[in-house]
């Protein structure tokens, strides 16, 4: 499912807003109390009244918002007040959501299309039928009630078939505060939803939500297991999600004893929350104590000490719980809402919950979510991003999207945060980067020298240079008042770029950062670990990087070579348009062709190739001798690397190895890693 677009008017704070959805992550930004907590629940309420999972949820609610008092039974017609939802109870409350389903879902309700019928019969025929499945059965059981089935079947079936035309549906909730009746548009539409979920066993969900309010128990929690244990986990979704918060434990030990979690799997989602977001510590394992307390352990790395989960902080308990969460509960197709992910957690944490969001619930689960926030470096994730998209919550009436080109919104949504524009580019400044994996890379190998400086990948070196340029004319004191590092390859290729005054910029002395990772002893280790391959002894596998580095000189002598041999382009000059008529600018062409005709006319093709190949064997015989001591530095690291990756088959993907690699020389204080070190600390001085 996808929430393509949300409107809601009239709820609580909220009196109109409108807009759609087009990203993994919508993040909306604003100042405490100005009701963004509001807009999560006003999606809450709709989903929950109009596609309940189950028969209670509408009611869970409705509680949680203060509309239904927990003894309504009770009260009859006023324990019911749903004006509390609104400020002006004059005019009613509509919140239409607009979802997109997938194939995949559309598939499901055609299986389920029973089941689709009798709930869609169940709601025309009222809560009594909901609620007493015997009933329902009796009724079912003559004439009169089997006509409706069929024809409840037959409306289903004409819904289902023009999804084929559609996947487009729409949740719209209309409350009546002076009757207290709550509407919604499209039976159909909302009964769908609630099939798709009902499919789902209980511990996956496709509506999940975050409070921002999380209470911990501390100590021993009682784990149950079994259809109680199930009914609350379903309800911890989404109806009642506080108690998500008492569950960590819980779900841990139900997850290895149903078998759904082994030490390799806890292991594996721990690692994924630690070594993003809490880097020092690791999962141990889940034991019983000597006094019988079930306690989840966690390892401090660097002293090597123990300790129960609730050991740690209240906001590293909150990201563990939080991630450990999306990555087990989430179905395909996910919509989550998450409030204030931030809450109790340092700017150095916060830093990376978006690029985690990314690379470890949207890419896996196929989850959409919508999050809350008022973090300058969510804020910053959040407008850098391409699969992200920033709105900014100003108002009553005021829900806008911020695009790429609104550079200035972005300095008036941090003065409403009370945030100065510095603190966007962080504390001191910011580093740009080439490479797909150096800002990883460099977090990793190096957070303590650029934690206050924000991190910016750039695409390439053509990018990087032209960013300078940019930043050059640039005179924004805000922009221009803070250190901004640029890290260029070395390419082969000496940059004409200087530093000037806050501007730096520092090129690498090897042909790219990942030669800097060429380490025989760390690579020999890192993927002795990390493969089913045999590797060697460590003078075989140094012998062996070192062929394949030699591999690549043949490729670099006849790319020089050609380059000495090869004609004039013929290729369009921008520079030389200008100021010319069209007939002008084809004589210079026809001028330039005639030149590449005079070149190329005398040439022979034996004798080209000979002059050619003896050439390149020239050069590729002077880079033999040269590369006897500069391999390391000279042979393109990205390739080099893929190659060994390759020959040795490494059982992770690219990024994660190399991140192995970059730590494993931190902890192990290499030649590479200091030098690395100091030349950055250098530029950041």
């Amino acid at each position: 499912m996808r929430l393509t677009k949300l409107e809601v008017i009239n709820f609580r704070g909220i009196e109109h807003v409108e807009v759609s959805l087009d990203r993994k992550i919508s993040v909306i930004v604003g100042q405490n109390a100005i009701g963004k907590t509001t807009i999560l629940e006003a999606i809450r309420l709709a989903k929950s009244v109009l596609s309940p999972r189950f028969s209670g949820e509408a009611t869970n609610v409705l509680q949680q918002l203060g509309v239904m008092s927990p003894h309504h039974q009770f009260f009859g017609i006023r324990g019911v007040d749903a004006r509390a939802l609104t400020a002006n109870p004059n005019t009613p409350t509509t919140i239409r959501l607009d979802i997109r389903l997938s194939d995949a879902e559309r598939e499901i309700l055609k299986e389920q299309r029973q089941q689709f019928a009798r709930l869609e019969l169940q709601s025309r025929l009222g809560s009594d039928f909901e609620a007493n499945q015997d009933r329902f059965t009796q009724f079912l059981s003559n004439i009169a009630g089997k006509e409706q089935l069929n024809t409840s079947l037959k409306n289903v079936d004409e819904y289902i078939s023009r999804l084929e035309t559609s996947l487009d549906i729409s949740l719209k909730l209309t409350i009546d505060h002076s009757s207290g009746n709550f509407i919604g548009a499209d039976n159909f539409a909302q009964q769908a939803v609630s099939v798709i979920e009902r499919t789902l066993p209980p511990n996956l969900a496709k509506f999940s939500y975050y409070q921002a309010d999380r209470s911990f128990p501390q100590g021993e929690v009682q784990i149950q297991l079994g259809s109680q244990d199930a009914q609350q986990l379903v309800q911890s979704h989404f109806s009642t999600p506080s108690v998500k918060y008492h569950r960590l434990k819980i779900s841990i030990a139900a997850g290895v004893i149903a078998g759904r979690l082994s030490q390799n799997d806890l292991e594996k989602n721990f690692s994924a929350v630690f070594d993003a977001l809490l880097p020092g510590k690791s999962f141990s394992k889940v034991e019983i104590s000597q006094i019988g307390v079930v306690r989840v352990v966690v390892r401090d790395k660097i002293s090597g000490k123990e300790f129960d989960i609730d050991g740690l902080s209240s906001g590293e308990k909150g990201l563990v719980l939080t991630f450990l969460s999306l990555f087990e509960s989430l179905a395909d197709g996910a919509i989550v809402l998450l409030d204030e992910p931030e809450l109790h957690l340092n700017p150095g944490v916060t830093r990376n919950i978006i690029k985690t969001l990314l690379e470890r619930v949207c890419a896996t689960a196929n989850a959409q979510l919508i999050v809350t926030t008022h973090s300058a470096e969510i804020l910053s994730d959040a407008y850098e991003s391409e699969d992200c998209r920033l709105y900014t919550l100003r108002g009553p009436k005021d829900l806008s999207p911020v695009y790429p080109e609104d550079s200035s919104k972005v300095i008036e949504i941090l003065n409403d945060l009370g945030v100065t524009t510095a603190d966007v580019l962080f504390n001191k400044g910011a580093i740009f980067v080439e490479g797909p994996h150096d800002s990883e890379l460099l977090s990793d190998g190096f957070g303590d020298v650029i934690s206050s400086y924000k991190i910016t990948k750039m695409g390439g070196r053509f990018e990087v240079e032209k960013a300078v340029k940019s930043l050059e004319k640039n005179t924004d004191p805000t922009i221009r008042g803070k250190r901004q590092l640029f890290i260029i390859d070395g390419d082969r290729k000496k940059t004409d770029l200087k530093t000037v005054g806050d501007l730096h910029v520092l090129q690498w002395s090897k042909y790219c950062f990942e030669n800097y990772l060429i380490d025989d002893r760390v690579l020999y280790n890192v993927i002795n670990e990390n493969t089913k391959s045999t590797v060697g002894s460590r003078a075989e596998f140094a012998s062996s990087i070192r062929e394949l580095a030699f591999g690549q000189i043949s490729n670099i002598a006849i790319k020089q070579a050609y380059a000495e041999f090869e004609p004039e382009n013929s290729g369009l000059r921008p520079s030389e348009m200008k100021d010319k008529s069209i007939t002008e600018f084809a004589e210079v062409l026809w001028n330039r062709i005639a030149r590449i005709g005079l070149q190329t006319s005398n040439l022979n093709k034996s004798t080209w190739i000979a002059t050619l190949t003896k050439r390149a064997s020239e050069i590729e015989a002077n880079l033999q001798s040269d590369w006897i001591e500069s391999w390391r530095s000279d042979a393109d690291g990205k390739i080099l690397l893929e190659d060994i990756f390759q020959k040795y088959t490494v059982n992770v993907d690219r990024l994660t190895m190399k991140r192995k690699i970059i730590k494993a020389m931190k902890n192990e204080g290499t030649e590479n890693w200091h030098t690395i070190k100091a030349l950055i600390s250098a530029e950041l001085a």
